[in-house]
Order: structure tokens, then sequence, then C-alpha cells
């Protein structure tokens, strides 16, 4: 029988590994996806100092591009251990080269400066957040990150019938739509990490219950 000392000390594994939920929402057709636009327009309130009320936004990038660095890292480990790797491992082992050339693109294309001088919304949960990449992010959590030209165009263009966006914010517009999907891949990126861990931390479990029980 296993003591319950031993019991405690088994069920003790990592520290869980804190993450964001996926961008993941009800997926939209094009008509309902302008509905939601325009929704988001009639109900984004912006901040009147953009810069006083900017979020640390380029700190988030390079803690996604650490994250999706370590993701890859990991199970790029395991592929040459001759370990299972879930089908989106394999896909960002696959495809990692691309996304650090768009983090490398995005630094070059959007300047601090000039992110510092886009409208932000005022709101409690979304203060300091630029109001072109809260469109970006809602257009991600609504279509699953599988974007297509003439969706994004009747997106922003339905939003500026309540709301007109500046020259600076269509400027930034496919920036924000990469760093978008960036951050989505890093959320997918410690979702897939925090079931390998989980999964080691079972299989763990499983061997000591094993061992304490030819102990005891």
């Amino acid at each position: 029988m296993i003591r319950f000392d031993t019991l405690l000390g088994l069920f003790r594994g990592r520290r869980p590994r804190t993450a964001d939920p996926p961008l993941r929402a009800e997926l939209l057709s094009i008509e309902r996806l302008e509905e939601r636009a325009k929704a988001l327009a009639a109900s984004f309130t912006l901040a009147r100092n953009p810069r006083r009320k900017a979020r640390p936004f380029f700190s988030r990038l390079e803690d996604n591009a650490r994250v999706l660095r370590e993701a890859y890292r990991v199970f790029s480990d395991e592929v040459h251990s001759g370990a299972f790797i879930p089908p989106a491992a394999e896909w960002l082992l696959d495809n990692f080269h691309l996304i650090e050339g768009e983090i490398r693109d995005t630094r070059h294309d959007l300047p601090r400066d000039y992110y510092l001088q886009l409208p932000k919304l005022a709101s409690r949960e979304m203060a300091g957040i630029a109001r072109v990449y809260a469109m970006a992010l809602e257009l991600i959590r609504h279509t699953d990150g599988r974007l297509e030209r003439r969706q994004l165009v009747r997106f922003a263009t339905a939003y500026q019938t309540v709301a007109p966006l500046t020259i600076g914010e269509l400027w930034a517009w496919p920036s924000m739509l990469k760093l978008a999907l960036i951050e989505s891949l890093r959320r997918l990126a410690d979702e897939s990490l925090r079931a390998r861990d989980a999964r080691l931390d079972a299989d763990s479990y499983l061997a000591q219950i094993g061992g304490a029980e030819i102990r005891d």
C-alpha cells in the first residue's frame, strides 16, 4: 500500500506553465465578419493620449519570439530522440524559418515611434492596445487564422462605415495582421508545451507509482 507522504510526493510535478488561451471563437462568414467589424467600431473608445496609454507592445513581440524559439528547440529535440510530437508541433518545425522571417520584417516595418502614434483603446480590459491591432486579433479569433484578401478588405471597409481609420492605421494594418498571427502561434505553442509537460508529468507519476508499489 502506498503511504500518504509517498502519494503526496508523486503529485508534486513541475511548476505549471502559465499561458494565455488560444485566439479561438466562433468561425464567421464574410457577411458576419462585416457585422462584427461594425459592432467593434461602435464599441471601441479611443484614449486621448495614445503615447501615455500604450501598453508594452514590442516587449510582447520579443516574448512571443522567445516562446516560439523555445517550442522549436523542445520539439526539435523530441523529434531527434524519436518521441511523438503533435501535428501543431510538426507544423511549427516545418515553418519556423518563415515565422522568424516575419518577426524580423515586422520589427523593420513598424518603427516603435510610429506605433506609439497609433490610436489606442481606452476601455479597461483593452486599455493601451492599438485599435488596429485589436481589430487584427478579433479577425484572427473568428477565422482561426485563415485569412484571405477579400475577407481582409471587406472587414476593414465595414469597420470604416462606422468609424474611419487613420492613414497611419491603414499603413500599419498588414504588420498588425502579422503580429496577431504571431501572437496566435505563440499561444498555440504554449498550449502544445503545456500538453507536453502534462504528458511527461503523467509518465513520471505512473513510473513512480510502480516503484512505490514495489517498495511498499
